[in-house]
């Protein structure tokens, strides 16, 4: 079984960075690059050089696993902050490649987790978007104990969509984002774009709502 890092520098396949010199020769290597940098010397310049070599795959990675662009940069860009403020912490003992993902691997974590600390927060509403009514669920409105008791299945169950199915959820009848733009932001290719997605989304939120499971 792949550790996280090993698995993160295959999704990155073919961005390996270069380090040579405009010139052709070889270049500074990561790790001179980093030890310039723990030593103070051309702190700049060596940290422009380590993003040029690596922020293109960092990139690919988070589109990789988010499908959406927006979200993707966000992330590199957080991730490529946090890497100027951790640098003392590169010992060598892996390379900076395998270090920068494994940093990414936890920007990416952290990053879902937010975002699911804000979902689970939200208070579902038949007037939210309208996702009961397209459910096609009786939803227990007057009852608190079991109203909290189907926010608590729905949550659940929308944990069980894969990443674009559950983005399409939240940013439609949360966020309320029309099905155009989510087609644009998500990249999807499909003829019915998100509406297809969504159309598969809700079948997979009912049957798991009524049954417990997808079919």
């Amino acid at each position: 079984m792949k550790s996280p890092v090993v698995e993160q520098v295959s999704v990155a396949a073919g961005a390996s960075p270069s380090g040579l010199e405009e010139d052709g020769s070889p270049g500074p290597s990561d790790r001179d690059l980093v030890a310039r940098i723990q030593a103070g010397r051309d702190v700049d310049r060596s940290f422009s050089e380590l993003y040029r070599r690596y922020s293109r795959a960092t990139y690919a990675y988070f589109l990789h696993r988010l499908g959406d662009p927006a979200w993707a940069e966000d992330l590199n860009q957080e991730l490529h902050l946090r890497l100027s403020r951790s640098i003392n912490d590169y010992r060598g003992e892996c390379s900076w490649k395998n270090f920068v993902f494994a940093i990414a691997w936890r920007v990416l974590a952290e990053a879902r987790k937010q975002r699911w600390h804000r979902v689970a927060n939200l208070s579902i509403s038949i007037d939210e978007g309208s996702l009961l009514e397209d459910l096609k669920l009786e939803c227990p409105l007057e009852d608190q104990a079991e109203l909290m008791l189907w926010r608590r299945r729905l949550r659940g169950c929308m944990r069980k969509l894969d990443e674009v199915a559950r983005a399409v959820i939240i940013e439609h009848y949360f966020n309320d984002v029309n099905l155009t733009r989510l087609t644009e932001t998500l990249g999807l290719t499909n003829p019915s774009g998100a509406r297809a997605t969504l159309i598969s989304a809700l079948r997979k939120l009912r049957q798991c709502l009524t049954r417990g499971k997808f079919r």
